[in-house]
């Protein structure tokens, strides 16, 4: 697809990903691909969120709650 993906790790530091693509540049949106939007909300998914900070956890519990569903963490 003309694109590449790297990485590099160094132990005890951490890792980098990079990706890169090559796209090609549009000006207009033909109507026919525009995606319908819904308000409807599913409800009563178990998603699973990989997170390590705790503040965001908890406000990613409190916001998947409030919509009705179950969140693990890993």
């Amino acid at each position: 697809m003309g694109g590449s993906l790297t990485m590099s790790s160094r132990p005890g530091t951490g890792s980098q990903f990079t990706a890169t693509f090559r796209l090609e540049l549009v000006t207009e949106v033909p109507a026919a691909s525009v995606p319908h939007v819904t308000t409807a909300r599913s409800s009563g998914l178990d998603i699973l969120v990989a997170e390590d900070n705790a503040i965001n956890r908890k406000l990613i519990a409190l916001m998947l709650e409030a919509l009705g569903h179950k969140c693990t963490f890993a």
